[in-house]
């Protein structure tokens, strides 16, 4: 199966000798440098939208949930010392991945849905999380502007619990400007919008990190390209990452396959051949 990393080769290629090449269209690209061009940007913002899922999901542990992003007093627990209201934690700003702005709000459930004063080990059985993720990210070549909101809910808290299961919805909005390899000016706009479907986690022992063992993260895209000059090019894409357990992930846009490291930073990443962390 041809990879999406085949076609970064393949662009890469045609930025060497775009620029000299009038046959070509925007930025030195032809149609199809574009589109490879698209499905480069969404396989980046997909799988950075990915890694702060899981990264989000697989650090809750014992004494009572560690969740990053909230603060739990010491030795309770049982809930976030942010202001309450209405059964619903409000937790202001903090600093996430790559210095993002995060605010963030939870809510404790019980088996008949009824929302909770706090975590209990003996009857909360499903946390709902909103998360807002806002600011701006340097790299070597771009600047990007991202705005993410997540809605993310967690079940199978009840009873022994051997692992725990994730959906939710969430929306993005990345917008990178910079410079592609040959010299020309770069600016895309990835709007997306997402499905967590059963992403099961096991429940972490001994500070171990647990990878998801199954489930699904679906995007729909719009991806906007638009060149120094003014002219626009938009693309639609569908971006789906499925989980096995260990932390890489199947990433699929439009029929081509590649596996992503979810170990890693956001930012663009693919797992090499025959590596995989279990």
């Amino acid at each position: 199966m041809k990879g999406i990393r085949n076609a970064a080769v393949a662009l890469a290629m045609a930025l060497a000798v775009g620029a000299c090449d009038d046959s070509t269209g925007p930025d030195g690209l032809g149609p199809e440098d574009l589109d490879a061009l698209a499905t480069q940007e969404l396989a980046v913002v997909a799988t950075d939208g990915a890694v702060q899922d899981v990264g989000f999901m697989n650090k809750s542990g014992t004494p009572g949930l560690r969740f990053p992003f909230f603060r739990f007093p010491d030795f309770t627990g049982d809930k976030p010392d942010c202001p309450e209201e209405g059964g619903q934690f409000r937790c202001g700003a903090r600093k996430g991945m790559e210095g993002l702005d995060v605010t963030r709000s939870l809510t404790f459930y019980d088996q008949f849905n009824g929302a909770m004063e706090g975590y209990n080990p003996e009857f909360t059985a499903r946390i709902e999380f909103q998360l807002a993720v806002e600011g701006t990210v340097e790299r070597l070549n771009f600047t990007a502007n991202v705005h993410r909101d997540r809605y993310l809910e967690v079940s199978g808290l009840l009873d022994d619990e051997t692992e725990r299961t994730w959906n939710g919805n969430g929306t993005s909005d990345v917008s990178r400007e910079g410079t592609l390899p040959n010299g020309a000016y770069h600016n895309v706009r990835v709007q997306k919008a997402s499905q967590i479907l059963g992403v099961v986690v096991p429940v972490p022992v001994d500070d171990e990190v647990a990878w998801p063992t199954e489930g699904q993260i679906v995007s729909e895209a719009t991806i906007t390209h638009t060149t120094e000059s003014g002219e626009v090019q938009v693309t639609t894409k569908k971006a789906v990452i499925e989980f096995d357990g260990d932390s890489t992930a199947t990433l699929t846009i439009d029929g081509e396959s590649q596996e992503v490291d979810l170990s890693q930073r956001p930012g663009p990443r693919f797992a090499r051949e025959g590596h995989r962390h279990h």
